[in-house]
Protein backbone atom coordinates (compact mmCIF):
# COMPACT_ATOMS: atom_id res chain seq x y z
CA UNK A 1 0.00 0.00 0.00
CA UNK A 2 1.42 3.39 -1.25
CA UNK A 3 1.96 6.07 1.42
CA UNK A 4 1.41 9.75 0.12
CA UNK A 5 3.11 12.85 1.42
CA UNK A 6 0.08 15.39 2.66
CA UNK A 7 -0.13 18.66 3.00
CA UNK A 8 -2.56 20.53 5.32
CA UNK A 9 -3.75 24.21 4.33
CA UNK A 10 -5.98 26.84 6.60
CA UNK A 11 -9.09 27.98 4.13
CA UNK A 12 -10.80 31.68 4.19
CA UNK A 13 -13.18 32.41 6.41
CA UNK A 14 -15.94 32.64 3.39
CA UNK A 15 -15.01 29.13 2.26
CA UNK A 16 -18.20 27.03 3.16
CA UNK A 17 -17.20 23.20 2.60
CA UNK A 18 -18.41 20.58 4.90
CA UNK A 19 -16.01 18.59 7.29
CA UNK A 20 -16.22 14.87 5.05
CA UNK A 21 -15.40 13.19 8.54
CA UNK A 22 -18.26 15.10 10.39
CA UNK A 23 -20.34 13.85 7.42
CA UNK A 24 -19.41 10.48 7.39
CA UNK A 25 -20.43 10.61 11.40
CA UNK A 26 -23.48 12.09 10.64
CA UNK A 27 -22.09 15.87 12.06
CA UNK A 28 -23.23 19.26 10.73
CA UNK A 29 -20.21 21.32 10.79
CA UNK A 30 -17.79 23.56 8.76
CA UNK A 31 -14.19 22.69 7.53
CA UNK A 32 -11.61 25.17 8.77
CA UNK A 33 -8.76 23.26 6.33
CA UNK A 34 -8.00 21.24 3.29
CA UNK A 35 -5.94 17.89 3.40
CA UNK A 36 -4.15 17.13 0.21
CA UNK A 37 -2.23 14.59 -0.92
CA UNK A 38 0.31 13.65 -3.39
CA UNK A 39 -2.10 10.92 -4.47
CA UNK A 40 -3.95 13.72 -6.41
CA UNK A 41 -6.96 13.55 -3.60
CA UNK A 42 -7.70 16.30 -1.20
CA UNK A 43 -10.56 16.31 1.88
CA UNK A 44 -11.83 19.25 3.65
CA UNK A 45 -11.81 18.84 7.53
CA UNK A 46 -13.32 20.24 11.16
CA UNK A 47 -9.59 21.28 13.62
CA UNK A 48 -11.57 18.30 15.67
CA UNK A 49 -10.49 15.85 12.81
CA UNK A 50 -8.10 17.48 10.57
CA UNK A 51 -5.24 14.52 12.62
CA UNK A 52 -7.28 11.80 11.36
CA UNK A 53 -7.92 13.25 7.81
CA UNK A 54 -4.16 13.47 7.42
CA UNK A 55 -3.84 10.38 8.71
CA UNK A 56 -6.02 8.98 5.99
CA UNK A 57 -5.00 11.09 3.09
CA UNK A 58 -1.73 8.95 3.57
CA UNK A 59 -2.80 6.05 1.88
CA UNK A 60 -6.05 6.64 0.54
CA UNK A 61 -5.99 6.38 -3.36
CA UNK A 62 -9.97 6.58 -4.29
CA UNK A 63 -13.20 8.70 -2.98
CA UNK A 64 -15.11 5.22 -3.02
CA UNK A 65 -17.15 6.13 0.19
CA UNK A 66 -17.21 2.67 1.75
CA UNK A 67 -12.99 2.56 1.79
CA UNK A 68 -13.15 6.15 3.16
CA UNK A 69 -15.41 4.66 6.38
CA UNK A 70 -13.55 2.20 7.14
CA UNK A 71 -10.26 4.33 6.68
CA UNK A 72 -12.32 7.24 8.73
CA UNK A 73 -13.47 4.44 11.44
CA UNK A 74 -9.89 2.67 11.67
CA UNK A 75 -8.28 7.01 12.04
CA UNK A 76 -10.34 8.15 14.75
CA UNK A 77 -10.00 4.63 16.84
CA UNK A 78 -6.50 4.72 16.59
CA UNK A 79 -4.21 6.85 18.82
CA UNK A 80 -3.30 9.99 17.65
CA UNK A 81 0.57 10.52 16.73
CA UNK A 82 2.52 13.47 15.68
Amino acid sequence: MPTYLVITEEVPAWFEMPCIPCQLLGISSRATVTVKATSGLGLASCTSHEQATRQVMRTLDSYDLTGMRTSFVTALLAPQSV
